[in-house]
């Protein structure tokens, strides 16, 4: 497999999201593209020593899904559309998520000890999933005061529906206080832990939960302004063929207008301005192809990345001819498409070991049809892309060209 070169030159990398007092950073380098992991070892307490070591090499940073160690949720009975009943009973030998995320975190590190990956755990800004224990104090129905009882599912379909019977009720103090004190409280018993990823769906489009997460975020990272705290703000897919997903971004300050998330990114032309505007305001961007088409995004994303301020890609492939609840799978290739999906790993291929270098300035239109731009990169790596368009082409300095279908 690919070893990619992260040389020490950049620790700003996904921390930079909130990035300036930050202690813990993951490197950077132009040498390869940058890339991230966001996955899980589903049916196990410990990644496979094969995948931990290549996720150790080859990925700076990780993001560890809600599903770790969470096989049973995988196994429904027929025509069930459910990961399991409440009350929830964790699986041996770890009580809750967190301390599964914990352990999986320290393995991976232990495998690249002289430039540990930073590594996040996951947590959903809406759903009560019941295997945190976040949620511990809801599962007694402690404080039935925090539940929204599925009133962001009623709004059209909240993406953790079948998978917890409530959502939080983020607008209340003692929630609020409730997640701050969570974080903290999670962080200082498992130093493995370099932060946390909040995932937001359909609840936070209202504005007053999109308030009330906005200052969940910014508590958590004035509790602990060393650790990293990192937010998907943009969930949208861009128009037609395009599929590129800009999924993680890691500003908790831009004001949106009257107090909403931001919109879809609609083109490749929205997706280069959400790298460029990120980068200029010193955030990392963590851009991930959800809809699997995977040349045009990764030349959208070569295209947009900001030259000084550090950008990060993945892609999702889709497992084809297996029922929903099996793309979580643990087995599996590493290379797409048969690389399973966001809750078993981003995909990988052989792109990414190819020279890339600095980028040599910003992408330049050509003046052809459908916003075409092109720019160069130190290796001898040039891409061309239709940011309005579908046609993309990556000449890549050892010779090799990708180009979309």
């Amino acid at each position: 497999m690919r070893a990619h070169a992260y040389p020490p030159l950049f620790v700003c990398l996904l921390l930079s999201l909130t990035l300036p007092a930050a202690s813990v950073a993951p490197v950077f380098s132009w040498a390869t593209v940058p890339v991230y992991q966001h996955l899980a070892a589903v049916n196990l307490t410990l990644f496979p020593p094969a995948r931990a070591s290549w996720l150790a090499r080859n990925y700076p940073f990780i993001v560890i899904e809600h599903v770790q160690h969470q096989g049973y949720l995988y196994e429904p009975p027929a025509g069930a559309k459910t990961w399991g009943p409440e009350p929830f009973v964790p699986p041996a030998p770890y009580a809750y998520f967190e301390e599964a995320a914990a352990v999986v975190a320290a393995q991976i590190k232990a495998l690249n000890a002289s430039a540990p990956p930073v590594v996040l755990y996951y947590i959903n800004a809406n759903s009560g999933l019941p295997w945190y224990r976040l949620s511990a104090p809801l599962a007694a129905a402690a404080h039935p005061e925090w539940r929204l009882h599925n009133a962001c599912h009623a709004l059209g379909g909240d993406a953790m529906a079948p998978y917890a019977a409530y959502d939080w009720d983020l607008t209340q103090a003692g929630v609020k206080q409730h997640f701050v004190d969570s974080f903290v409280n999670t962080t200082d018993a498992f130093p493995s832990l370099d932060g946390i990823y909040v995932d937001q769906d359909l609840c936070t489009a209202v504005p007053a939960q999109w308030a009330a997460v906005r200052e969940i975020l910014a508590a958590m990272q004035s509790a602990r302004p060393d650790l990293i705290v990192g937010f998907d703000t943009t969930n949208g897919v861009l128009a037609g063929n395009n599929g590129f997903r800009a999924a993680m971004d890691y500003s908790l300050t831009r004001p949106t207008a009257a107090g909403q998330p931001p919109p879809p990114l609609n083109s490749g032309s929205d997706a280069v301005r959400w790298l460029q505007d990120n980068g200029e305001a010193g955030v990392i961007s963590l851009a991930h192809d959800g809809a699997g088409i995977y040349n045009y995004s990764l030349s959208v994303f070569l295209a947009g990345a900001h030259a000084s301020t550090p950008s990060y890609y993945a892609f999702s492939a889709m497992r084809t001819n297996q029922p929903l609840w099996m793309d979580c799978w643990d087995g599996g290739a590493e290379e797409a498409p048969l690389f399973p999906t966001w809750c078993a790993g981003m995909g990988d291929m052989g792109d990414y070991s190819r020279p890339l270098g600095q980028p040599l300035g910003d992408a330049q239109p050509t003046g052809r049809p459908r916003g075409e731009v092109t720019r160069a990169f130190a290796a001898g790596t040039r891409v061309t892309v239709e940011l309005l368009g579908a046609a993309c082409e990556i000449s890549w300095g050892d010779g090799h060209r990708t180009v979309c279908n």
